[in-house]
């Protein structure tokens, strides 16, 4: 992953700005994100071009509503849609995971960004 982006990225998860939610990149009605969702709203912020459609129940960027869509996966460097990544104990994981299931906070995916960004 791009190391500026991973960044801008984990500085937006630690700002407070966004409400964590779970299995969607954005769900409208109350306000919340999944990590990934935050790494679209990072792509706008920046200037770059990501359709962004809203409706009661679920936001879509670029018509994706649930994994990364292909446009941001490559502005940002990264490898899978869903943050695949190898842990430390050898495990194959993904950002998905710690967020919908896990339910790691945003400050702790931040960290795992931090640490895994080289092979997200």
């Amino acid at each position: 992953m791009n190391k500026k982006i991973a960044k801008l990225w984990t500085t937006a998860l630690r700002s407070k700005k966004y409400k964590q939610g779970q299995l969607r990149l954005n769900t409208p009605y109350n306000g919340s994100y999944c990590c990934l969702g935050v790494l679209c709203e990072v792509m706008i912020s920046e200037g770059n071009h990501l359709v962004k459609r809203s409706e009661d129940d679920s936001t879509t960027f670029d018509e994706e509503e649930f994994g990364l869509p292909h446009s941001v996966a490559e502005w940002s460097g990264m490898h899978s849609p869903v943050g695949t990544f190898t842990d430390i104990n050898g495990y194959i994981t993904s950002l998905v995971i710690k967020n919908d299931q896990d339910l790691l906070t945003f400050d702790e995916i931040a960290d795992l960004i931090d640490e895994y960004v080289d092979s997200l």
